[in-house]
């Protein structure tokens, strides 16, 4: 297959640097964000493929965005005769980093530690109605940036079922389905071509487990799918683990005593992996083998290995079917229009859902938000500036031993400002300096009542869009049905860690009626980040987002970051503006893009933290002037942590507004 030229830009915006993977189903290419830079990964498929699985992939992978153990959802479209999809680039794939391991295997702790997350995984795609049916460990990735080399990302869902009925029953078993999955980590329900269910994904999980802990399988030199089947069915007792703690033996006995129709105990699963850092006297805390290795300097990368991508034939992180001897790729025809200038969710029933899942964004960032509320009245946005009295353009981890950084973020309903006591970012003392990030602005919360202060009731500043809450819950934990309009700015605070540097948010949330914009419109001025915040269960707050982010690129730096979010997603029931409406948005205006829940506390750490991530990778990279304070940015002295939490300033500490 003829695939995407090296420098190829696809929709005016990304760009192909090198195909990193290539398999039965496609390719996959590694490519950059030409307006920020970012890496992503761009899955093809050509629109004459006999038997199209992208378009599931895509469907199923939207609508897993609201948990944390996939990876983010960009676009998709078609591109000349292809279909693409472009997602986060990932990291290394669990095989690849298994197999650089001196002795072939991971450590228990490594392998506790990523049994548990992968349990974890698997019990949100199936609480969303999902079953993998592909579980191998070159289907789990590590995150490429620094601070996500210790969480693993559930990839490549082209085999994926939707195994739960409109009615929320589980579907009633078929009599024959085939093969389905990776022969060496297949369930034995597989090769006896039994209809699948949550407890097959689970019995992969058990197999990748003991290879990871051994280093293989009984079965890993046969090639044949059968008389792997054969094998699995005679070591399916304890003899399979016997070298291994009691908990695994336990383990196995839970599984086999599931039918395809129950719900596996992920609880319990987790429960016995924990057990055995106490059995065998090893710290739960303990790094990960790979994070040893590069730290002791005997690992070649720390990045993505893209020899390695080429040579399994899938991108660590969306891996494509990989075509070994021992791995046996089952194809599933689905319902496709290639003439479809977009790649939607759709295809089978009985192999995914109609309806397309709300998205939220895996990407760390720091961003300002601003909410936007019917007529223009009640928006918001955070903006993040950042204030410095070190050289001109220096990154944060280029600053002197005594600087402390101040970051402040300004918006229409929420500003915020972050400040944390934090070293030099190069120094290992971390209680002797500060980062300060002032960077957020919300609106008001999911379902909750407003005070109109002698205000007519109407679109503009009737039901808020949880701006308020947003930053309630950020900074106290805590949900607040009730809660007054914001009257001109309120403001929290709240500490955060981004790269093992702590960090202090200052948040402010501004009014988001007309009569406030003046005020409002002040805060973006020396703001580094802002959160665009609509409700997305009325229209009119998701038609005023233009408005909202006009005011925010005119009034602040062109540096400022800036997030979408949708508001209220645990009303959807009530949902007036869809998914993929936000995400079109996003996508038109070049921002990321969550949808949060207040009231449940769905992504709110996300999109705080995400914007204060996004905001220090561009002080590294020297996008800010430190040195110009409308960039919202201060270091200053260093300070003691004394009156940290009394609310008291220390020498040295980040300015307010």
């Amino acid at each position: 297959m003829q695939g995407l030229a090296s420098g190829s830009l696809i929709k005016g915006k990304w760009t192909v640097l090198k195909k990193i993977g290539q398999g039965a189903f496609g390719e996959i290419y590694s490519g950059k964000n030409i307006m920020d830079g970012e890496p992503i990964a761009i899955k093809v498929e050509r629109l004459d493929a006999k038997k199209p699985v992208l378009r599931l992939e895509i469907a199923v992978l939207k609508k897993l965005q609201s948990t944390p153990y996939v990876c983010r959802f960009v676009t998709c479209g078609r591109h000349n005769d292809f279909n693409f999809m472009i997602m986060e680039l990932l990291g290394e794939n669990l095989s690849d980093l298994r197999r650089r391991q001196v002795d072939g295997k991971f450590s228990m702790a490594t392998t506790l530690k990523l049994g548990i997350q992968m349990i974890q995984s698997l019990e949100a795609v199936h609480d969303l109605g999902y079953i993998h049916r592909d579980i191998k460990p070159s289907n789990f990735a590590i995150g490429l940036a620094p601070t996500k080399r210790s969480t693993t990302y559930l990839i490549d869902f082209g085999l994926a079922r939707r195994f739960i009925m409109a009615s929320g029953e589980v579907r009633p078993a078929r009599e024959s389905t085939g093969f389905r999955g990776t022969a060496r980590y297949a369930s034995i329900n597989s090769h006896l071509s039994k209809d699948l269910g949550r407890r097959d994904d689970l019995w992969s999980i058990f197999y990748v487990l003991v290879e990871f802990a051994e280093g293989q399988l009984p079965w890993k030199k046969l090639k044949d799918k059968d008389q792997i089947g054969d094998m699995k069915m005679k070591y399916n007792t304890p003899d399979l683990v016997k070298d291994l703690p009691v908990q695994f033996t336990q383990f196995m006995k839970h599984l086999k005593s599931l039918k395809y129709e129950d719900r596996p105990n992920y609880v319990l699963l987790q429960s016995l992996l924990s057990e055995c850092y106490s059995s065998l006297g090893i710290t739960e805390n303990a790094p990960l083998d790979w994070e040893l290795a590069v730290n002791g300097n005997n690992s070649s990368s720390n990045n993505t290995s893209q020899s390695n991508l080429g040579k399994t034939g899938g991108h660590h992180n969306h891996a494509l079917k990989e075509p070994s001897p021992s791995t046996v790729e089952v194809e599933i025809s689905q319902p496709y229009n290639s003439n479809n200038s977009n790649v939607r969710g759709g295809g089978a029933e009985n192999e995914m859902g109609s309806s397309q899942p709300k998205m939220l964004r895996k990407d760390s960032a720091s961003a300002s938000a601003m909410g936007s509320s019917g007529g223009g009245g009640n928006g918001s946005n955070k903006s993040a500036s950042y204030r410095s009295s070190s050289p001109r353009n220096k990154g944060l981890d280029q600053s002197n031993g005594g600087d402390n950084v101040d970051v402040t973020t300004g918006s229409k309903h929420l500003k915020a400002k972050a400040s944390s006591p934090s070293p030099n970012l190069n120094s290992q003392n971390s209680n002797h300096h500060q980062n300060n990030i002032n960077n957020f602005q919300t609106n008001n919360t999911e379902e909750e009542k407003i005070n109109h202060h002698g205000r007519n009731s109407s679109s503009k500043c009737c039901q808020s869009v949880g701006k308020s809450c947003l930053l309630l819950q950020f900074t106290d934990k805590r949900f607040q049905p009730v809660h007054d309009l914001t009257i001109g700015v309120e403001f929290g605070a709240r500490m955060v860690t981004i790269d093992n540097k702590p960090i202090k948010l200052q948040i402010w949330d501004t009014a988001g009626q007309e009569s406030f914009r003046s005020i409002t419109r002040s805060y973006y001025r020396g703001s580094a980040g802002a959160l665009l915040v609509y409700d997305i269960t009325r229209r009119d707050t998701f038609n005023h987002l233009t408005c909202w982010l006009k005011d925010a690129r005119s009034y602040a730096n062109s540096n400022m970051t800036i997030i979408l979010i949708g508001n209220k997603s645990d009303l959807e029931h009530k949902r007036a503006v869809t998914y993929e409406e936000g995400q079109q948005f996003a996508d038109e205006h070049g921002l990321i893009f969550l949808e949060t829940s207040a009231k449940t506390a769905a992504n709110v750490e996300k999109a705080f933290e995400s914007t204060a991530y996004k905001i220090y990778e561009k002080i590294q990279r020297g996008d800010f002037d430190i040195n110009n304070e409308s960039f919202g940015i201060k270091l200053g002295a260093p300070q003691a942590k004394t009156g940290e939490n009394s609310g008291e300033k220390a020498a040295g500490g980040c300015c307010g507004k």
